[in-house]
């Protein structure tokens, strides 16, 4: 999935919700800001291997690839402000 700078800030913003351990928010943050197409960005960050869900609702976890993206956006994003 490609983003634009808007949509790279919204994911980065519910990556940093979910490296805190708040799946919530990082679920309502995604729905949020993308709308329609937070369903989409949120299997592909699964289908990634970027985040991780268990049996419990909003209870994800981001992986070490999950961080390593969260480093990427931050870097790409300060690059485009």
């Amino acid at each position: 999935m490609r983003v634009d700078s808007r949509s790279g800030r919204v994911v980065a913003e519910a990556l940093r919700a979910l490296a805190a351990g708040d799946g919530k928010r990082f679920d309502d943050m995604l729905w949020l800001g993308l709308g329609d197409r937070c369903a989409e960005a949120w299997l592909a960050l699964q289908r990634g291997g970027y985040i991780t869900d268990t049996a419990c609702v909003f209870d994800l976890r981001l992986t070490d690839r999950g961080r390593d993206l969260l480093r990427r956006l931050g870097q790409d994003l300060q690059l485009v402000a």
